[in-house]
C-alpha cells in the first residue's frame, strides 16, 4: 500500500528529530572522550576483559540501557508506519446509488 503524504512527512520529521538525536550524542560522546583524554584508536586497542568488575556492570547497564531505548523507538517507527492509508480505504464500502 503507498504511503500518504502525511505518512510520509510523519516520516520525514521522525527521520530529522534521529538525525539530530544522533548528532547531538555524537557531540556528547566527544566531549566525553576528551575529558578523559582517550581518542578512538585508544578505545580500539582496550581489551573489555580486562576491565575491573565494577566497569564491567556500568557498561552492561548502559548497553542495557540503550538497547531499551532503541526497541522503544523502534517499536514507536513501526506504529506509525502501520497506520491506515487514510481516506480511500474508508471510502471502500461505500455503495452509490
Amino acid at each position: 500500500m503507498p504511503l500518504t503524504e502525511e505518512q510520509l512527512s510523519e516520516q520525514r520529521k521522525m527521520f530529522d528529530e534521529l538525525k539530530e538525536e544522533f548528532s547531538r550524542l555524537n557531540s556528547l560522546y566527544d566531549a566525553q572522550l576528551k575529558a578523559i583524554g582517550l581518542t578512538e584508536d585508544d578505545l580500539k586497542d582496550l581489551d573489555p576483559e580486562a576491565a575491573p568488575p565494577e566497569v564491567k556492570k556500568l557498561l552492561d547497564q548502559a548497553r542495557m540501557e540503550a538497547q531499551r531505548a532503541g526497541e522503544a523507538r523502534s517499536e514507536q517507527t513501526r506504529q506509525i508506519a502501520s497506520r491506515p492509508a487514510g481516506s480511500p480505504s474508508r471510502r471502500r464500502d461505500i455503495i452509490r446509488f
